[in-house]
C-alpha cells in the first residue's frame, strides 16, 4: 500500500494507531436556493430535496435466503470497542455459525483480511468500527479488487463503533455492532443503498513516487475544516460534544485575541492559527478561482452529520459534490455556525460554494497539503485533484 497517513496523529489510528456567496439556505422539502455571484452578477440555482439515497431492491437479500454469508472485518482500536475488552467475543457470538469474523490491528492484517473476505463469496460484509475504519477497508478492499482484474466488493453495514459514524448516520441504520450482527444472523431482510463517493488523486512535490488514489466521502484539503482535526485529535474523546467544544474555542480565541483582551499567548495563537488561510491555487470545473489564500477547501461526496454540524447540504441528492474555496474570513465562519447547525450553506462575499464534479488543489508557497479524508490524515502532498467517484453499496436492515 502506498499510504502516507501521519502516524503521529491519531487517524492513522483507525487501523495503526488504536462562485460567490449563498444567500438562503436551502430547505429540506424541495424549495430551490439561488446563489448570486456578484463577480459575475449571474444567478446560479440549485434545488435540494428531501431525495433519499438510491436503493437497489433488486439486491436485496432477506429471509428466502438460508444460506448467506456474512463476514464480520473488527478494528480492536476503534473507541467503540477499546472501552469495552472482551466486546469481540459478543460480537462473534452474535454471528454465530453464519460467517467470518477477524480482527485486524494494522494494515498488513486488514489486507489479509479482506483477501480472505473477497475469496469467501459473502453476501454481506460488516465493518465495525468508525468512519475510518471503513475509510481503510474500502480502499484496501478497493486495492486488492483492481490488482485482481476481477470481482466486486458486497454490500457493506457500517456498524456504529466510533465517535461521529457519519456514515451510519446518513444510511439512518446507526446500530450497535452486536444487534446489526444478530439481525444478519437471523436472516432479516436488508435494503441496499448507494452512496457517492470522491475519488481523490494526489502528487508529492516533484512528481515522484507512483500515483496515489484514495476513495472517501467528505475532503479537508485546507483552511478551516484542515485546521479543525488538528484540535479535534488533541482531545480524549472525540465525540459531538468535542466537536463544539473545537468551534466554541476557536471562536472565542479569535474574538478575544480580535478585542485586544489580555489573555496567554498560547490562547491567542490558538485562535490565529486556526482560521489561518491555505496558500493554494484552486480549479473548480476548469475555472481558476481568482483568490490564493483560502480560509476553506473542502468536499463533500454527501450531507454529513458532524457532531452539532450539518454539512456539505449540496451533495444531498446523488450525482454531485458539494464543493468548497474562498478567502472566507474568519468572522463570517463564526456568524455561520449556527446556519452550519441548521444544515444551511455558510453566508460569506468570498467563498465559492457549489455543487460541481471536479476540483484541483496545487499548493503554494512552502506548506504541503495534508488532507483529512473521512477523518484520515494523509502527510505531504504537492496537488490533489478529487472528483466524483463510483457509488458504493451499502447494506441497510429494513
Amino acid at each position: 500500500m502506498n499510504s502516507t497517513c501521519s502516524a503521529a496523529s491519531p487517524v492513522e489510528s483507525a487501523w495503526t494507531c488504536g462562485g460567490g456567496a449563498p444567500r438562503r439556505a436551502p430547505s429540506s422539502r424541495g424549495r430551490t436556493t439561488v446563489r448570486t455571484d456578484r463577480r459575475t452578477a449571474s444567478i446560479v440555482t440549485h434545488r435540494v430535496s428531501a431525495r433519499r439515497p438510491r436503493y437497489n431492491p433488486a439486491a436485496v437479500r432477506g429471509p428466502s435466503h438460508p444460506d448467506r454469508r456474512i463476514g464480520v472485518v473488527v478494528n480492536p482500536r476503534a473507541k467503540g470497542l477499546a472501552r469495552r475488552p472482551g466486546r469481540t467475543a459478543e460480537l462473534s457470538a452474535a454471528l454465530g455459525e453464519s460467517g467470518l469474523l477477524r480482527e485486524t490491528r494494522d494494515l498488513e492484517g486488514l489486507r489479509q483480511t479482506v483477501e480472505e473476505m473477497l475469496d469467501a463469496h459473502l453476501d454481506v460484509l460488516v465493518s465495525v468500527g468508525g468512519d475510518g475504519s471503513l475509510h481503510w477497508l474500502l480502499n484496501t478492499a478497493r486495492e486488492v479488487l483492481e490488482e485482481r482484474g476481477t470481482g466486486s466488493l458486497p454490500p457493506v453495514l457500517p456498524a456504529a463503533a466510533g465517535t461521529i459514524d457519519f456514515v451510519p448516520r446518513k444510511l439512518r441504520a446507526r446500530l450497535a455492532p452486536e444487534d446489526a450482527i444478530a439481525r444478519l444472523a437471523r436472516r432479516e431482510s436488508f435494503e441496499v443503498v448507494e452512496l457517492d463517493t470522491l475519488d481523490i488523486e494526489g502528487v508529492r512535490e516533484g512528481g515522484e513516487g507512483r500515483p496515489w488514489r484514495r476513495q472517501g466521502f467528505a475532503l479537508a484539503a485546507g483552511g478551516i475544516g484542515r485546521r479543525f482535526f488538528d484540535a479535534l485529535y488533541r482531545l480524549e474523546d472525540r465525540n459531538g460534544i468535542a466537536v463544539l467544544r473545537v468551534v466554541a474555542g476557536a471562536s472565542s480565541a479569535f474574538l478575544l485575541a480580535r478585542a485586544r483582551v489580555p489573555m496567554p499567548a498560547s490562547v491567542a495563537e490558538y485562535g490565529l492559527h486556526m482560521f489561518r488561510p491555505t496558500h493554494a491555487r484552486v480549479t473548480i470545473d476548469g475555472e481558476p478561482m481568482p483568490v490564493l489564500h483560502h480560509g476553506a477547501i473542502h468536499a463533500g461526496a454527501f450531507d454529513i452529520v458532524l457532531g452539532p454540524l450539518r454539512v456539505f447540504p449540496l451533495a444531498h441528492e446523488p450525482g454531485r459534490m458539494h464543493l468548497q474555496a474562498g478567502d472566507i474570513r474568519p468572522l463570517e465562519i463564526i456568524r455561520s455556525v449556527p446556519d452550519l447547525m441548521r444544515g444551511g450553506l455558510i453566508r460569506s462575499d468570498f467563498l465559492w460554494e457549489m455543487a460541481g464534479r471536479e476540483m484541483k488543489v496545487e499548493a503554494l508557497g512552502d506548506e504541503l497539503l495534508s488532507p483529512v479524508i473521512d477523518g484520515e490524515i494523509y502527510e505531504g502532498w504537492k496537488q490533489l485533484t478529487v472528483r466524483l467517484g463510483a457509488p458504493v453499496r451499502f447494506a441497510r436492515l429494513a
